[in-house]
């Protein structure tokens, strides 16, 4: 099985970009073995949801602020590497921290992928701006890929 963590908040505009890719992969990529998860951040009642015996990997889907710093032409699908990162003491996790603490907890720990799609509106606001859209299309095509590769798909 493959598990879609979709993070965002889809009245932040930009920010709701991860939902809208879960939505659209939910309705247009049928299978049997992919179970997808909405929320608005990550949370440590999460790690429980990643120790299933039949968990094949876990896919985290979050948009990112574009800026000067991280130049963001397309969309970052990658690997999370194994190993432990400090989990934070605010209230929402890292993927990285979600990870540890699964190890942390309960001993294991599920091959794991990040896709960050750009944004730069985060503003109050329904809708998504040109970049995000566009880079959405793109992140879109590489989870498909990624998931055609990992997994049989329903016919149909």
């Amino acid at each position: 099985m493959v598990l879609l963590i979709a993070c965002g908040n889809p009245l932040r505009r930009d920010d709701g970009a991860g939902l809208v890719l879960a939505k659209r992969l939910a309705n247009r990529c049928r299978r049997l073995d992919m179970e997808i998860y909405l929320c608005h951040q990550l949370t440590a009642d999460l790690a429980s949801r990643l120790t299933a015996p039949d968990l094949a990997a876990v896919l985290f889907v979050d948009s990112a602020v574009c800026n000067g710093e991280q130049d963001f032409d397309s969309p970052l699908l990658r690997r999370i590497p194994d190993g432990r990162a400090a989990p934070p003491l605010g209230h929402h996790l890292t993927p990285e921290a979600l990870l540890a603490l699964c190890t942390t907890l309960y001993g294991c720990r599920p091959p794991a992928w990040q896709v960050i799609i750009p944004g730069v509106d985060f503003s109050f606001g329904e809708g998504l701006s040109p970049l995000a859209r566009e880079c959405l299309a793109r992140a879109e095509h590489e989870v498909r890929t990624f998931l055609a590769e990992t997994a049989p798909q329903r016919n149909g």
